[in-house]
């Protein structure tokens, strides 16, 4: 990378890591990956899921198994720690959408897409 655009790549990161959107983002993925209640939540219904597809599979899944796994999901989607997660990264997307926007605009194609890996077919 010439030194010119490596210049402006370090300015570009620079102000992206001084933006109060990311660092909120930054803030609220600490809290997500440290909440210790979260975390068991989260682990008491993966393994609730993984049982859930086993009785589905061999026939013995009953309304009240439905009905766990529904009110666990529901303790986890209304956990404070997981809706401030979700809120900073919908922030955060529209922070980077914006940065897409303005870098496509300036290069006449799609930088995001262009950048991304390619589908699987």
């Amino acid at each position: 990378m010439d030194a010119e655009l490596q210049q402006a790549a370090d300015q570009f990161i620079e102000t992206l890591q001084n933006n109060d959107t990311i660092a909120q983002f930054r803030s609220a993925r600490e809290a997500f990956d440290n909440d210790a209640e979260l975390h068991e939540l989260r682990s008491r219904y993966g393994a609730l899921v993984e049982e859930f597809q086993q009785k589905q599979a061999d026939g013995t899944l009953t309304q009240e198994d439905i009905n766990e796994l529904r009110g666990l999901q529901q303790k986890v989607n209304a956990h404070p720690t997981a809706t401030a997660m979700i809120q900073a990264q919908n922030d955060v997307q529209g922070v980077l959408g914006d940065c897409n926007a303005a870098l496509s605009n300036t290069l006449g194609f799609d930088f995001a897409a262009t950048a991304a890996p390619p589908a699987a077919c």
